[in-house]
C-alpha cells in the first residue's frame, strides 16, 4: 500500500509542478516523431520531415536530461521550444489545418511550462 501512495505522490507532483516533469517534452518528441509521415510526404502546414526528426531528437534528449537535471533540461527544453515556434508557427497556423495546428500548440504549451520553470529558477 505504500508503494501505491509513493507512486500516487509522484504523479500529483508532476501534475502541480509539469515544468519539472520529463512528460511534456516527452509528449513533444513522440508528436513530432509521429507526424514525421506527414513531414515527408509535404503537407501543408507540417514542418519537413528533417526538421520533425531533429526536432523529435531535441525533446526526446531534453526529457531525458529533466529526469537528471532540472533546471538545465527546462532550459534546453523551453530554447528549442520557441526555435521549433519561430520556424514552423506561422506555417502551421496559416494551414488552418488541425494537425499542424495542434502539433505547434502542444509545443508552446509544453515551452511555457518549462519556461515558468526555468524563470522560478533563475529567480530564486
Amino acid at each position: 500500500m505504500d508503494v501505491l501512495r509513493k507512486k500516487y505522490q509522484e504523479i500529483e507532483v508532476s501534475l502541480r509542478n509539469p515544468g519539472s516533469s520529463p512528460y511534456p517534452a516527452l509528449g513533444s518528441s513522440i508528436l513530432c516523431l509521429g507526424t514525421c509521415i506527414k513531414g515527408l510526404q509535404g503537407k501543408p502546414g507540417y514542418p519537413p520531415y528533417i526538421g520533425l526528426v531533429a526536432f523529435s531528437a531535441i525533446f526526446g534528449g531534453s526529457s531525458w536530461i529533466i529526469t537528471q537535471d532540472t533546471e538545465h533540461g527546462s532550459s534546453i527544453a523551453t530554447s528549442w521550444g520557441i526555435a521549433f515556434s519561430v520556424l514552423f508557427a506561422k506555417n502551421a497556423f496559416k494551414s488552418l489545418k488541425p494537425g499542424p495546428i495542434f502539433l505547434t500548440s502542444w509545443i508552446i504549451g509544453s515551452t511555457g511550462c518549462y519556461a515558468s520553470e526555468m524563470w522560478e529558477n533563475l529567480v530564486a
